[in-house]
């Protein structure tokens, strides 16, 4: 055995039970960490005629296809084959993602002021699939006078989206 290896192995009693107890604290923070689901207090909607169900903060109430938070500061509201007018809305940027196996397009949007909107301090991103010959689009709203908004609060609502038996269009 090489002379090195000896003092790179501690075999003293206090190092062994530290390094044992460190490795234990370690792995509970990981298993704990790994199993806590970051959505479970959220409320599960699930549209069957349409074939998807997505997770949204509890707290938010759903008022017929629209789903507000408490402050008013944030709403998502679902279309299933329903055209959306943007004449108020000036897209921002385009991009393609993916949920499971769909394919979808994430649009963002900043309100423009003019003789007929006044909505330059909104913003607007929408998420649009097509499944089973139907267009379902997320669309969801910002209300920039209210300043508890959490900006991340559309990705993790995507994120929970999963379609039933998808046709891919």
């Amino acid at each position: 055995m090489p002379k090195d290896i000896p003092n790179l192995i501690s075999t003293s009693k206090p190092d062994y039970v530290a390094k044992r107890l460190i490795i234990v604290l370690f792995s509970v923070i990981i298993l704990l960490g790994i199993s806590k689901d970051p959505f479970e207090n959220w409320t599960l909607y699930t549209n069957d005629d349409a074939g998807f169900s997505f997770k949204y903060p509890s707290a938010w109430e759903l008022n017929g296809k629209m789903f507000i938070s408490p402050n008013k500061s944030e709403s998502l509201t679902v279309f299933v084959n329903t055209p959306i007018g943007f004449e108020c809305y000036k897209r921002t940027s385009v991009e393609n993602i993916n949920i499971g196996q769909i394919k979808g397009t994430k649009e963002n949007y900043q309100g423009v002021s003019s003789d007929l909107c006044g909505n330059s301090d909104s913003e607007m991103m929408t998420i649009n699939f097509r499944l089973n010959s139907k267009v379902i689009n997320f669309l969801y709203s910002i209300n920039k006078d209210v300043l508890t908004v959490d900006p991340g609060n559309f990705d993790k609502i995507i994120s929970t989206i999963e379609f039933n038996n998808p046709v891919l269009n």
